[in-house]
């Protein structure tokens, strides 16, 4: 089923030639002479009053490619024109080239089972992937092509990887990495190879890896950076930063290598770590591993701190100084005789252990009837002393002065 004597046209290398490709398919009727003529009766009828349904019918072209738009419809252009041909709707449809080629080896049921192949991948099983990493990364992801429809790429899922949206509109038309990458890693170039790909895979013949969607992000963050006033017009230009993501050209061997490490039993979910942690955007870790899928970081775990609270009944706890434990050193003489036995091939002695001494309680000491004191008492203390041992003194109350010497001694 290998594709032969095929072209892959499109509409901004070969508009004439597709054209007149899709005249031959009946998607055009054939009075018309260009892409242009074809635009331009569209809006004029549009502009007479008539809707956009009905200017259709009035021309005959009612085809819609395979994702259901339609090849004449109102949009706006990227320089915010408004136009009425779909260019959108002609640059992603399964390519002319390829349609051709399945309805002369299988009819018009090889064409619809292309074109069920290209929905199912396109609206489900990219927009899914996309729409995950988003919700995941808090992000906006894209259903980013390899190579882009405006040169002749598929919307099959062989040439769909997430990608984020701000370097999927930065590199646009341009190819994803570099096109001596994608033909290393069997990335189909066009709806032809990409039918003849899956033709191979169907036979088990395929040996190209599929570059899981971690690696494919973690290139692109190597490959380009979007930064204010950067433009990107050729995969020449792109901005290389070796300190984010991984080099393109070790893809193929990455991959290859964690299809091996899988084959031999290690856990998936260790591997996709592994491959997301090479990408910024997907990592989870504060740094980026990259010496291999073993290799797990594990943040420091929080030990609670327990304080005593005033009043407390639980005992403090004390450090015993090292050597200060008799247990420690009842088990070092022990070792010590168990060594010299075993030197001179002497059964071991049996081990001692010595009970710790039990604590004795000091009964405590009885209460002094007056507290020593170092320091001189004032007169007013002396009296005040006198006071509680002698009843009949002359009490002293604030604010009272003191009693001469006369009088004390006449007392």
């Amino acid at each position: 089923m290998e594709p032969r004597n095929e072209r892959i046209l499109t509409l901004d290398k070969n508009p004439e030639l597709l054209f007149k490709a899709w005249q031959q398919a009946g998607k055009i009727p054939p009075e018309y002479t260009s892409w242009g003529e074809l635009e331009s009766t569209y809006m004029n009828l549009v502009n007479s009053g008539l809707s956009e349904k009905e200017a259709r019918e009035a021309m005959g072209v009612t085809y819609r490619n395979v994702d259901g738009q339609n090849l004449l419809q109102i949009n706006q252009a990227s320089d915010g024109s408004t136009r009425g041909l779909n260019k959108r709707a002609i640059r992603v449809d399964l390519n002319v080239g390829a349609e051709s080629h399945l309805k002369r080896r299988g009819g018009q049921a090889a064409v619809e089972e292309r074109a069920n192949q290209i929905r199912t991948d396109w609206n489900k099983l990219a927009k899914l992937e996309a729409q995950q990493l988003g919700v995941e990364t808090g992000k906006q992801f894209h259903r980013g092509h390899v190579v882009a429809g405006l040169e002749g790429g598929s919307l099959a899922i062989e040439n769909m990887w997430p990608e984020q949206g701000t370097r999927n509109v930065l590199h646009g038309k341009e190819p994803r990495l570099p096109v001596p990458v994608i033909q290393e890693l069997g990335i189909p170039m066009d709806d032809l190879a990409n039918i003849y790909e899956r033709q191979l895979q169907s036979e088990g013949l395929s040996a190209s890896p599929r570059i899981s969607n971690a690696l494919m992000i973690a290139a692109d963050e190597y490959m380009v950076q979007p930064q204010s006033g950067t433009s990107y017009s050729k995969p020449g230009d792109m901005i290389h930063d070796p300190t984010v993501g991984i080099d393109p050209n070790r893809l193929a061997a990455l991959q290859d290598r964690l299809n091996q490490l899988e084959a031999q039993g290690i856990p998936k979910q260790a591997i996709e770590n592994w491959a997301r942690n090479q990408s910024g955007t997907l990592s989870n870790e504060t740094s980026v591993s990259q010496s291999g899928p073993v290799r797990q970081v594990v943040p420091p775990r929080k030990v609670p701190v327990t304080v005593k609270s005033p009043g407390s009944v639980r005992p403090a706890t004390r450090l015993i100084p090292s050597g200060s434990s008799p247990a420690l050193a009842t088990r070092s003489a022990n070792l010590g005789a168990r060594a010299a036995a075993i030197a001179t091939r002497q059964p071991p002695p049996k081990p001692t252990v010595k009970p710790p001494a039990k604590p004795t309680r000091k009964a405590p000491a009885a209460p002094s009837a007056t507290k020593p004191t170092n320091r001189t008492q004032t007169p007013l203390e002396q009296i005040r002393r006198l006071q509680r041992t002698v009843p009949d003194v002359i009490q002293i109350h604030p604010g009272m002065g003191l009693p001469s010497q006369s009088l004390i001694q006449g007392i």
